[in-house]
């Protein structure tokens, strides 16, 4: 494969999921504002609305963003693996940052909400959704002949 096309895949799939983010992740950050406006706590909305993104995100990026030459088995384990120290990393900033040092929640929750957006893509890229082995050349035209020869 050469270095245009991996490049405009990356592309598309960056584009995909950047609108699957934004879809999920604005209107989880919304319900966020809405709820810890209405009293819920904080780390424990985040909490709830994390869960209820993570089966949405995952069908919508494993179907849609990197569905094309993508591996399938064994995506949700570490899909799970990858969101739950996601989940982890964003109650510490909000532990530490909103809690111990009295940043505004909604300000730390929007900076580890950016973060987040780029580390998933590139685990998701990389490896939740990994690509299929590339054929090589050889296995191409060995393909393309026929039982005969």
């Amino acid at each position: 494969m050469t270095a245009a096309p991996a490049h405009g895949m990356m592309t598309r799939q960056f584009v995909r999921y950047v609108l699957v983010g934004v879809g999920t992740n604005g209107a989880g950050y919304l319900a966020y504002l809405l709820l810890t406006w209405a009293g819920l706590e904080y780390k424990l909305t985040m909490t709830i609305l994390y869960a209820l993104g993570i089966g949405l995100s995952f069908a919508l990026n494993r179907k849609w963003s990197f569905g094309e030459y993508r591996q399938k088995r064994g995506a949700l384990p570490r899909f799970l693996i990858a969101y739950g120290g996601g989940w982890v990393f964003n109650y510490a900033m909000l532990a530490v940052l909103a809690d111990h040092y009295r940043f505004p929640h909604q300000i730390v929750q929007a900076i580890t909400i950016c973060i987040l957006v780029v580390a998933f893509f590139l685990l998701q890229r990389y490896w939740i959704f990994r690509p299929e082995k590339e054929p090589t050349r050889d296995s191409d035209a060995t393909d393309r002949r026929s039982p005969h020869e």
